[in-house]
């Protein structure tokens, strides 16, 4: 699993769990401040990850960690860095106890098309156009710079006339 995709999974279930919680008073009135914070613990949670691991861990491991956190958490703010961070690491299964790749594990669509774009070859609209287009940009598997040839075409194909 690429890092920064592995990051943007760590993100989503961080910002999933501190959702329901209120965010912290120093916090509140400055974005940049919140975003720097999700930020330091995603990178912390991240190094309890191995580079082959795949979505069903962490989401099972951040599944276990949050029962852990809501059983000893006493406010209803966000945990601190340092609770979150623990019970990851205590929710991560060793590589000894279970493998990384599960025994159903599926390619995943956004991937292959992702490399695909990168290196130019042919697609579904819909990976250029649509909905799925804004996952791969959202999930920083591809830049708007890497679907504009794909776009340009499209435009250009649909500006002929047809005979």
């Amino acid at each position: 699993m690429k890092h920064d995709y592995r990051i943007n999974l760590i993100k989503k279930e961080l910002e999933s769990l501190l959702s329901s919680y209120s965010v912290p008073l120093h916090l509140r009135n400055d974005p940049g401040a919140k975003e720097k914070e999700v930020e330091i613990i995603v990178k912390a949670i991240n190094q309890f990850y191995p580079n082959d691991t795949n979505q069903e861990v962490i989401s099972g491991s951040f599944e276990r960690a949050e029962l852990k956190i809501k059983a000893s958490q006493m406010s209803r703010t966000w945990p601190k860095a340092a609770d979150i961070v623990s019970a990851i690491k205590k929710s991560t299964v060793n590589d000894s106890v279970m493998t990384t790749k599960s025994a159903d594990w599926f390619p995943d669509p956004s991937v292959i098309h992702a490399k695909r774009i990168k290196n130019g070859e042919p697609v579904s609209e819909n990976y250029i156009l649509g909905k799925l287009a804004e996952e791969l940009i959202k999930n920083g598997l591809v830049t708007g710079e890497d679907l504009k040839p794909y776009r340009n075409a499209l435009s250009s194909k649909k500006k002929a006339p047809t005979d």
